[in-house]
């Protein structure tokens, strides 16, 4: 279907984009925060293939935002991507793989960022 194919496109972007993150300690973290948190999105069955897909360009925003230098745009992005994926875990039960990964790590994303 055409959201199978977008998943794994989205999927592949991502993975490229958190590979780029490895310069400093703090990008190291951000990598290993942000790939705990996709894999989440992408193994959790409470999500569907739309809210996925959104989870992960949420995601892939993020760690674009994190390599560029710091300005209002990147926080901007920053702040819109991480409001979009606590959207999200409000709307699914507290006990969900993802709703968890969300509540742990956005908080350590954003303080690394």
């Amino acid at each position: 279907s055409g959201s199978a194919l977008n998943l794994g496109d989205i999927s592949g972007t991502v993975t490229n984009t958190l590979n780029q993150l490895s310069g400093s300690p703090d990008q190291q973290h951000l990598k290993d925060y942000l790939t705990e948190l996709l894999d989440a999105i992408q193994t959790d069955s409470a999500l569907s293939e739309d809210d996925r897909l959104d989870a992960q360009e949420a995601v892939n925003e993020i760690g674009q935002a994190a390599q560029a230098e710091q300005s209002e745009p990147q926080q901007s992005a920053i702040a819109k991507a991480s409001r979009t994926l606590n959207r999200m875990a409000k709307a699914l039960p507290d006990a969900t793989k993802f709703v968890r990964s969300v509540n742990r790590l956005l908080p350590l994303i954003v303080g690394l960022i």
